[in-house]
């Protein structure tokens, strides 16, 4: 995928997408069902960060927030 947790493992970078587009949600959805409740859960947000220790890639970590809050990064 070229975003997302696997991207971010990949590469090692943090990525921080502040407004999700619909058409984002579209993409990832794995069927009807799972886009609709994306959908009503209103993401609006996400941040994922590597998780690397000793010199290890372990995995990353996804944030999302949704309508109800200011985006994550926004100051």
């Amino acid at each position: 995928a070229p975003h997302g947790v696997w991207q971010v493992i990949r590469t090692g970078a943090s990525e921080l997408v502040s407004e999700i587009p619909d058409e984002l949600l579209v993409r990832v959805a794995r069927d009807a069902e799972h886009l609709r409740i994306a959908r009503e859960l209103r993401l609006r947000s996400y941040i994922v960060v590597p998780l690397r220790a000793r010199g290890r890639m372990l995995g990353a970590l996804s944030l999302v927030g949704d309508a109800t809050r200011p985006p994550l990064g926004a100051t």
